[in-house]
């Protein structure tokens, strides 16, 4: 298994004693790949060495910084997630799979959706602040041969420590899927009546479990577990549709892997132009990274055919004209990269919230001409203007 017996059991019972006392306590929580969770005020080391991660800060990224033109990568992980959380039904399933996991969307905001480098798992995260409820899911393929009995067992069963005695935890099964349920009353002598769900699925050869939590449970509130878990279905066959897509083709530009990144991405463009009303930004924001790989493939023709059509589906967008000419500087095309800077500095009012125009004179694109005179005065010239 890429992530052996995670279950995070204790993590979420620690973030929610955590956030209870966080007047009280200046402390920083970490959690290790296999659900490990570690406190304390700073990260060993070999803790960092071994996959740890702080919890409740922004999450460094493991990439280099992406090529021109420069970008917010949180604000597009912020975007994506937001569209997702925005969507009825939430689709789970890992790049190249033929069928997904699918849970209606009850009020749910996506605050995690990562893959693993490989893309053969996921971890996804998400909160709904009017009900209080939290909803983890894991996927990941497996190389063991089971049913959900058997993912509960190794999942549950396999862990080293439970955050409760086995005799208050209640096992049993419904149609193809295991469940395990208990409450956490009490959390570092503080009242906590947690209760916790774990379902866990097996389709093909991956294994997954569904994590619902939720902190000062009430008589009545089965209803809001309850509601979830029935909604729970296998799409099979699935077929991605052009935000899915895109957050395939995103995983994979961030890993480098162009490759694959292109395939996703192209996809998803096909996609978006049959789309009506598709969404702006992330429309915008997958046409401009499949350029860039495209670029960072060797195949400038693609490149600039790419964002010669985000030109024309709108001309005034500054960094698509920015992106032209940065393969015009990369083909040995000074005066076009001169003439599409300009336009793309003439129409800079007209760029998204936190991608603003990059600068070419640190911009790679154009290090062949940063000691060129003309250039150097056209640059020079658009921040006068």
């Amino acid at each position: 298994m890429n992530i052996s017996k995670k279950t995070g059991l204790m993590f979420l019972i620690i973030i929610s004693v955590f956030f209870i006392t966080s007047s009280l306590f200046a402390v920083n929580i970490y959690e290790g790949p296999n659900g490990e969770v570690y406190i304390g005020d700073s990260l060993p080391q070999e803790l960092k060495e071994k996959g740890y991660r702080l919890k409740g800060a922004k999450k460094e990224e493991s990439v280099t910084t992406a090529p021109a033109p420069a970008r917010s990568q949180k604000a597009e992980e912020k975007t994506q997630s937001k569209k997702t959380s925005e969507r009825r039904k939430f689709s789970i399933a890992l790049p190249g799979d033929t069928w997904a996991l699918e849970i209606d969307n009850l009020g749910f905001d996506i605050k995690q959706y990562d893959f693993s480098s490989e893309g053969k798992s996921v971890y996804v995260v998400a909160e709904n602040k009017q009900t209080g409820m939290i909803m983890s899911v894991f996927s990941e393929k497996s190389p063991i041969k089971g049913n959900s009995k058997d993912a509960r067992k190794f999942y549950w069963d396999g862990a080293k420590s439970h955050p409760v005695p086995d005799s208050e935890v209640k096992r049993y099964e419904r149609g193809q899927i295991s469940f395990v349920e208990y409450i956490v009353k009490t959390a570092f002598g503080m009242p906590l009546n947690q209760k916790n769900v774990y379902a866990y699925l097996v389709k093909y050869d991956t294994w997954s479990w569904i994590h619902l939590s939720k902190t000062d449970f009430k008589p009545g509130e089965e209803k809001l577990f309850d509601a979830v878990l029935n909604s729970v279905k296998i799409r099979d066959p699935y077929v991605p549709d052009a935000y899915e897509n895109s957050r395939f083709g995103y995983h994979y530009y961030k890993q480098k892997k162009y490759k694959d990144a292109i395939t996703y991405y192209s996809r998803a463009v096909e996609q978006f132009k049959k789309d009506s009303r598709p969404d702006k930004k992330i429309f915008y924001i997958v046409v401009e990274d499949l350029g860039i790989a495209y670029a960072y493939s060797g195949d400038n023709k693609k490149a600039m055919e790419t964002f010669k059509y985000g030109e024309s589906v709108d001309p005034k967008y500054p960094m698509f004209l920015y992106d032209i000419a940065c393969v015009h500087a990369e083909t040995g095309d000074l005066d076009n990269a001169i003439s599409y800077l300009r336009k793309a500095f003439q129409n800079k009012a007209n760029a998204m919230p936190g991608r603003p125009l990059p600068d070419p004179m640190k911009d790679s694109s154009f290090k062949n001409y940063y000691k060129n005179d003309k250039f150097i005065k056209a640059v020079n010239e658009l921040y006068k203007n």
